[in-house]
């Protein structure tokens, strides 16, 4: 095990770093930044298996020389832990805090703000890369009885003159059109599923009509024949348990 974490410390994501470190050599200290940032989060979490390791070794054979050499991993990994942390504060405050004058979505506000400190980045395939919990008194249901609540956070996030300089006006205005529409699509899923099935249809068909897609269509054809299905049938549109 103890061989292994080394081979997984120095192998991993050195190599990556590496390269990134190669190519941005030349380029601004922000993204020597990013490169760094990455490389020491990688880098903590092999020092971690590696403590873990030598923990495990040292309470099973003990010596001057393990407990020796699990200190100097301890205080190598303090030290990292320390300098990134300091490095992830500097870019949050750069960004600036959350906006009091938000209700609803500040904190996608706040992480777009932080993002654009950097390069964006795209996940490839096609697995989520995170999970929302959804449940009757979440803030699903808020959005769903105030679907205004949102228009603040959009404005915000739509008025960044960042996203501007990045995407161009007609790449900005082709992004906010989609996040509209996805907006009024959970609006109108999230009434549905409430009971409030007229409003909440009339949503969904706003949706298609703003942003059409051919799955968007397909689940609003069905939307329509909801009361002829078990809730169990009814996908991501099944009524929330009492």
């Amino acid at each position: 095990m103890d061989e292994a974490m080394r081979l997984w410390e120095q192998v991993g994501r050195e190599v990556e770093a590496f390269i990134g470190g190669i190519r941005v050599l030349r380029k601004s200290s922000h993204e020597r930044r990013q490169v760094w940032l990455r490389y020491a989060r990688w880098l903590i979490a092999g020092l971690t298996f590696q403590l873990a390791a030598d923990l495990i070794e040292t309470s099973i054979r003990s010596s001057w020389a393990a407990i020796g050499q699990l200190a100097a991993i301890a205080i190598v990994r303090t030290f990292l832990n320390f300098f990134l942390e300091r490095d992830v504060t500097e870019v949050v405050k750069a960004a600036g805090g959350f906006l009091s004058d938000i209700a609803y979505g500040e904190d996608w506000e706040f992480c777009l703000r932080v993002a654009l400190q950097g390069p964006f980045a795209s996940a490839s395939g096609k697995d989520p890369v995170l999970f929302v919990r959804r449940h009757a008194e979440g803030a699903y249901r808020r959005l769903a009885l105030s679907p205004d609540a949102f228009t603040p956070c959009m404005n915000a996030i739509f008025g960044n003159p960042a996203l501007l300089t990045r995407f161009g006006v007609d790449g900005l205005a082709e992004i906010r059109r989609y996040t509209e529409a996805e907006n009024t699509w959970i609006v109108g899923r999230e009434q549905v599923r409430h009971g409030y099935g007229a409003r909440g249809l009339a949503l969904l068909r706003r949706s298609v009509r703003d942003y059409p897609t051919v799955r968007r269509a397909i689940l609003l054809s069905a939307a329509h024949l909801l009361h002829l299905l078990p809730s169990s049938w009814r996908g991501p549109l099944r009524p929330y348990r009492a």
